[in-house]
């Protein structure tokens, strides 16, 4: 809400006994988050990573077309199509 990028990702997964898909399960079963916002979490990651900023754009622009073919295959709605 006050524009502050958040991602989500794992610290330590044997230490703490968890992994990347495991921790966006919980994002949406425990914290109650969208689809919308679970996308906006990886583009963050994406935007803001440490990476040069081609690779980024790069990456993006991948994760942009996969999402799209997922979506195909699912019939869910883009994200944010639910906003208006």
């Amino acid at each position: 809400d006050e524009g502050i990028p958040v991602t989500l990702s794992t610290d330590d997964p044997p230490f703490f006994g968890t992994d990347l898909n495991r921790e966006y399960r919980r994002a949406h079963d425990e914290v109650g988050l969208s689809l919308d916002e679970i996308w906006q979490l990886d583009l963050n990651g994406l935007r803001h990573g440490l990476a040069e900023t081609g690779l980024r754009r790069k990456l993006m622009r991948e994760f942009e077309e996969e999402g799209k073919k997922l979506l195909e295959q699912t019939g869910l709605p883009p994200p944010g199509s639910a906003r208006a």
